[in-house]
């Protein structure tokens, strides 16, 4: 997901991530098809469970179809403010105009 540990502080961040979502239906956790989705987002929640922010996200390996996708945070101002568990999701809009959200991911910031 992030290769080292994530700080504090870190500018720059790669987030790398295959990402899942589990059927309603059959409870079993599917790579999702990334092809088929015209905007990809994340959103990032601190360990205050407060959101901060949606931001852009990318496809690694177009079109898509490996799940793989990723967020490089920004390079002059950290969005790790505090150590502890961080949460996020990916927003998904397909051509259609339905979004969905993908299973949650955590990432320990120290």
């Amino acid at each position: 997901m992030v290769e080292g540990d994530v700080h504090v502080g870190d500018l720059s961040t790669d987030v790398e991530v295959v990402c899942f979502d589990t059927d309603k239906i059959t409870n079993i956790n599917g790579i999702v098809n990334l092809a088929t989705t015209t905007v990809q987002q994340i959103e990032i929640i601190g360990p205050d469970r407060i959101s901060k922010g949606v931001f852009t996200a990318s496809i690694v390996n177009p079109p898509g179809s490996d799940g793989l996708i990723k967020i490089t945070t920004n390079g002059v101002t950290s969005i790790w403010t505090r150590s502890g568990k961080w949460r996020f999701h990916f927003i998904l809009t397909y051509a259609d105009g339905h979004k969905t959200t993908s299973n949650d991911y955590v990432l320990d910031v120290i």
